[in-house]
């Protein structure tokens, strides 16, 4: 059964969910707040866990497996959105650095050449295998954990490990070559 047809559910299917929204809801966007520290970002989260729920092909058999799967979701999507937001920040003095030149050509000399790179990896991203692109996608482009990537896609943890290492090795490739013709 795929996405669009898990989301074909019962009249029954749907009421239960919305109770389950309606009981659970303001628990988890507390949980999510408190963690996350930012109320739209709880909403999206807490939002992004009834989905999961609703296309999950996990089996219920009582109303505590779902609570459980709905706080574990959203537990987890907000120890990624903190490990994201720590990269962004440290890497912020480093990308201020960057962009703060006197010279408007040098800047778009820089600019270009990153958008040259970009358009390089993301047309080597498009030509490589269906399982190999996904997990690049998900983990390089969008900045995923190998757990959350594993989970999105619904394969194994360590082969989504394997297929980032590949990919990471093969990158590395790609900027020293570059710089050796640059």
């Amino acid at each position: 059964m795929n996405d669009r047809e898990r989301l074909l559910i019962s009249d029954e299917e749907k009421w239960y969910l919305s109770s389950m929204f309606r009981k659970y809801y303001d628990g988890l966007f507390l949980c999510a707040a408190r963690l996350t520290r930012r109320q739209e970002v709880a909403k999206d989260i807490v939002q992004d866990a009834f989905e999961k729920l609703l296309t999950s092909k996990k089996r219920f058999d009582d109303e505590e497996g779902i609570k459980a799967f709905l706080y574990t979701a959203v537990r987890n999507a907000c120890i990624d959105f903190i490990r994201h937001e720590k990269v962004v920040r440290r890497n912020e003095p480093l990308l201020a650095e960057q962009w703060d030149t006197t010279s408007t050509e040098a800047a778009q000399e820089r600019v270009s050449i990153e958008l040259e790179v970009m358009q390089e990896l993301r047309t080597r991203i498009e030509a490589l295998p269906e399982d190999q692109r996904r997990v690049a996608v998900e983990a390089l482009l969008k900045g995923r954990s190998s757990r959350a990537v594993a989970a999105i896609l619904g394969i194994k943890y360590h082969r989504v490990r394997y297929i980032k290492n590949r990919l990471i090795k093969a990158l590395q490739h790609f900027v020293r070559e570059k710089k050796g013709r640059g």
